[in-house]
């Protein structure tokens, strides 16, 4: 079991409950990565089983973007309760495999939705997009908006915060 976090409480918690509940043959290829852990990470990292700590929890659109553009895993977040933790670790490491739900389609981002996600990730202002694709600002700004709701996202800081930890995450998938 590896734990890739900044934070030593989070570190020890998920440890001693890990440790304690879990036989270590279910747990040791099991790779917990805390979404606010802010130092790179390289595609080893990734060699496991892995279960995304994010510090709140996010709708099944979220989940499914990070399991199919990064990799397959399984999400749990600050907000859970020590038993809920258990009872969802406990169904990863006992299934013998883990299938992608077919998200239903109120999660599923559209291509224009993707395409207007990925340029503003990459810096692109909704004005500039509006100029490259013909379309207004409005719609752009439209696109934009059903994509974060889709994704259970509030504000733009967690849309940002998304997008970035989403293209460090293809990076590191990608460097060997």
């Amino acid at each position: 079991m590896r734990i890739i976090s900044d934070n030593l409480y989070l570190h020890l918690g998920l440890s001693f409950l890990v440790e304690s509940s879990l036989p270590e043959t279910k747990t040791k290829r099991l790779v917990f990565i805390d979404t606010t852990y802010s130092a790179e990470l390289t595609a080893a990292d990734f060699d496991g089983a892995v279960v995304y700590i994010t510090p709140k929890r996010f709708n099944i659109g979220w989940e499914m973007m990070f399991y199919t553009e990064v990799k397959k895993g399984e999400t749990i977040d600050m907000t859970m309760s020590v038993n809920d933790i258990l009872k969802k670790l406990e169904k990863f490491v006992y299934s013998e495999d883990t299938p992608l739900v077919s998200i239903q389609p109120k999660f599923r981002l559209t291509p224009r939705e993707t395409s207007t996600m990925k340029s503003i990730a990459s810096g692109i202002t909704p004005s500039n997009w509006s100029q490259h694709t013909g379309s207004s600002v409005k719609t752009i700004s439209t696109h934009k908006r059903s994509a974060m709701d889709k994704l259970g996202l509030k504000t733009q800081q967690e849309l940002f915060c998304t997008l970035k930890l989403l293209i460090k995450y293809t990076k590191a998938m990608h460097m060997k």
